[in-house]
């Protein structure tokens, strides 16, 4: 009969899959019973985790203060759309310009969506294949692209 550890263990697996079983891997569930029902604490049976977790939870925590101090302009100014229209061979494309659109596609389409039409900079032609496809992913698209356009016109100038 399972212990009430099993169950509790069990459970939580539900929630956390990929984790799950990888520790699923690593130890049996008897194994892990055993340690805590021996032990009589669940730390000891957990302790070759424990430098995995630490690593984890440090890069969770720099990467949050990283975004938090980072400046707004910096990261927004780093998107495909930013590269795509600074090396474009347009007179007009000013780092101001291509910034703004920029923040506006990061608001109008997805991340998909801003890799496809930054390479329509380099080949305009296939902003018209897409224009003219029967598929309804392209409409769709197209459509999004159009109002992002709209809306770049507006904001940007």
């Amino acid at each position: 009969m399972p212990t009430r550890y099993q169950f509790q263990y069990q459970y939580l697996c539900q929630f956390r899959g990929p984790t799950c079983r990888a520790i699923e891997r690593r130890r049996s569930l008897r194994h892990i019973a055993s340690n805590i029902t021996q032990s009589g604490n669940r730390s000891d049976s957990w302790d070759n985790e424990a430098p995995e977790m630490k690593r984890i939870v440090l890069a969770a925590l720099s990467a949050a203060i990283l975004s938090v101090t980072t400046p707004a302009p910096v990261l927004a100014g780093l998107g495909v759309i930013d590269r795509a229209c600074r090396n474009s061979s347009r007179s007009a494309a000013s780092p101001q310009l291509c910034r703004c659109i920029q923040k506006v596609a990061n608001s109008s389409l997805n991340r998909s969506e801003r890799r496809k039409v930054a390479k329509w900079f380099a080949n305009p032609h296939q902003a018209q294949v897409v224009r003219q496809s029967d598929r309804r992913s392209d409409e769709t698209l197209w459509i999004r692209y159009k109002a992002f356009g709209e809306r770049a016109e507006n904001t940007c100038g």
